[in-house]
């Protein structure tokens, strides 16, 4: 026997244990869909075979749950319970979905033979505190770490990985540290989001995106933030909720701000806006309503380049009370059309003065309690 068929288990609720010869080399997908009574599988094989069976034949998307460990929540290799998985060297590859939800696995070593981890390999284990990944790993699949909310420590992602996917890390609330490799070009949509534990992370210079919201929510992320060289969007998210942020050093290869880039970084004290950035985007540096979180903005430099500052961009910014605006001959106007009005003549605002160079408290109230429209500046052209 080497599959086993769609759906072929499915809506098998009495089904409490389940004996898995060595033979199986594919599930395909929703073989064990609803049997959320399993609490036992025993595979009669070994470690090697099982993280090269496939969980992703079929037609339908339903990949989980061609798997049964999603629901039984362990793994027994000859009927011993896996808590502890030595990867062995015969091993290249983890499979998709080989440990979905296993909530007893505590601990994974991989053997420098592994090159690649599957999307989905380790979603949901809930009691993995340790992981050593392959020296000579390439590959991590999306969602491979989601949701491993025991895993602690420092991850050092070896130097042969070149993306970190979309929700790799997600929500893993234990994970103190991470260390990128050299040649990480990419971190995908949420990649370390709602990792609330992490302190810091290394952006090695080979970046050149860094996708929203990929470190959202990472309440504990501290000191300055250096943005790589070869970024040249700061996207939607991407360090939201960031609370003990204390800096941002933006580099003058950035062009564009995304909307809540640093929405409710309440621990930022200055900021400085390079003279390359065009955009700053809706609600980009909002403070937080949060009455009981000290606002340490108090000064913003924006470079000559900024032709468009989003609404909201500066709102509960109370104590920011120092603006420069480096483009002397600027004037900046406020539209107060509502928002669902399209085509606005941007020319036709208020006017709010011309903003010199000098800092004044006056341009500072301006900037962050104009929350019904948008302030522009006037060398902005409407499409």
């Amino acid at each position: 026997m080497e599959f086993v068929e769609e759906r072929a288990f499915s809506a098998c609720y009495f089904l409490s244990k389940i004996s898995i010869p060595s033979s199986i080399q594919e599930f395909y997908t929703g073989a064990f869909s609803s049997c959320n009574n399993l609490t036992t599988v025993d595979f009669r094989g070994t470690l090697e075979q099982w993280c090269a069976i496939s969980f992703t034949g079929g037609w339908s998307s339903n990949y989980e749950s061609a798997n049964p460990v999603t629901f039984a929540k362990s793994l027994k290799i000859n009927g011993e319970t896996l808590t502890n998985a030595v990867i062995p060297d015969t091993v290249t590859k983890i499979n998709s979905y080989a440990f979905y939800n296993c909530e007893s696995l505590t601990s994974v070593t991989m053997s420098d033979s592994v090159t690649s981890v599957g999307g989905y390999a380790f979603v949901g284990c809930t009691g993995l505190e340790n992981i050593i990944l392959s020296q000579n790993l390439t590959e991590i699949g999306t969602y491979a770490f989601k949701n491993c909310s025991s895993l602690s420590g420092t991850i050092v992602i070896p130097d042969g990985v070149t993306e970190i996917p979309n929700q790799a890390f997600y929500n893993c609330k234990k994970l103190e540290g991470i260390t990128l490799g050299n040649k990480v070009t990419n971190i995908g949509n949420s990649a370390f989001s709602d990792c609330s534990a992490l302190e810091n992370i290394n952006l090695p210079e080979t970046l050149t995106s860094i996708s929203r919201a990929a470190f959202a929510n990472c309440s504990s992320l501290a000191g300055t933030v250096i943005i790589p060289n070869g970024i040249t969007v700061i996207e939607p998210n991407t360090f939201k909720s960031c609370k003990n942020i204390a800096g941002v050093n933006i580099p003058s290869s950035v062009v564009t701000i995304g909307e809540n880039a640093f929405m409710y970084c309440d621990s930022i004290s200055n900021l400085e806006i390079p003279d390359s950035v065009t955009t700053i985007g809706d609600t980009a540096f909002m403070g937080s309503s949060d009455k009981t979180s000290a606002k340490s903005l108090t000064s913003v430099t924006i470079g000559s380049g900024v032709t468009r500052i989003g609404h909201l961009a500066f709102s509960n910014q109370p104590n920011l009370t120092d603006v420069t605006f480096s483009d002397t001959e600027s004037e900046w106007y406020f539209y107060s059309a509502p928002q669902e009005v399209s085509n606005y003549d941007y020319t036709g605002g208020t006017e709010i003065g011309t903003m010199s160079a000098t800092d004044t408290a006056e341009n500072a109230t301006k900037l962050k309690t104009y929350t019904a429209g948008y302030l522009y500046n006037s060398k902005y052209t409407a499409e």
